[in-house]
């Protein structure tokens, strides 16, 4: 049988033709469907399929797909096999689920890594952003204890940390997701049926950031609303 090409469009039937190689002719009897049995980040590739009459070899898989649970499966194989030759041994047995896991063992290792690593990366980064709005609070004590002498009300002085916190976290989103495009094409290997820029995923991710660096914000803002005038320009 022929394995039908990735992106092939509406193409003549293959069934009943004849193909020639290596001294013998061949005829098409079906195809079966896109597999990557390379691996799910490896390219598709054109592969032939014969009867094992026809090309016996000295080991076989054989693929079951059981109606109850998998041990009940397993033991009606092995019965049926020692039926038929019980000299055959039945080497190796493996769910599909544990056979998926084993090919992308080492993707999934690497999205741990680095899911690891971003959530330290982001948890750093909240903290900055806490770290210098808190310090530029206290910087600007003075002014923002003028600022409530003279009548500006608490939601202005929010709104006011608030905007410059505003300010630094959409220029840091803005320099991060310049930063992960660029890293996303290194890790383009990686990766299996997602491409290395997905504007869903850079979207949620800059929202969260942008979430996350304005509650980080805010602590700050709130202490700069309660700042006593008296004692802000006293201080000084």
């Amino acid at each position: 049988m022929m394995r039908r090409p990735a992106g092939c469009g509406q193409v003549k039937s293959p069934l009943g033709r004849e193909l020639k190689g290596g001294g013998q002719q061949l005829t098409v009897v079906g195809v079966v469907a896109t597999a990557r049995p390379d691996g799910p980040n490896q390219p598709v590739k054109a592969e032939l399929f014969f009867p094992y009459a026809q090309f016996a070899t000295r080991g076989a898989f054989l693929v079951v797909e059981p109606k109850r649970d998998a041990a009940s499966a397993l033991a009606a194989v092995r019965r049926a096999l020692r039926e038929v030759d019980p000299q055959v041994p039945l080497a190796f047995v493996a769910t599909m689920d544990e056979r998926i896991g084993d090919v992308v063992a080492l993707p999934r290792l690497y999205a741990l890594l680095v899911g690891m690593f971003g959530a330290a990366a982001v948890g750093l980064a909240i903290l900055g952003v806490y770290g210098v709005m808190a310090y530029a609070v206290a910087q600007r004590q003075r002014e923002i204890g003028v600022r409530l002498a003279l009548g500006a009300a608490p939601g202005t002085i929010r709104r006011l940390v608030l905007g410059q916190g505003g300010r630094l976290a959409a220029l840091g989103v803005g320099v991060g997701l310049l930063g992960a495009i660029g890293v996303g094409r290194l890790l383009r290997t990686l990766l299996f049926q997602v491409g290395p820029i997905d504007p869903l995923v850079y979207g949620g991710v800059a929202l969260l950031l942008a979430g996350m660096s304005l509650i980080a914000c805010w602590l700050p803002a709130r202490r700069a609303m309660r700042v006593d005038p008296l004692v802000a320009i006293r201080e000084e």
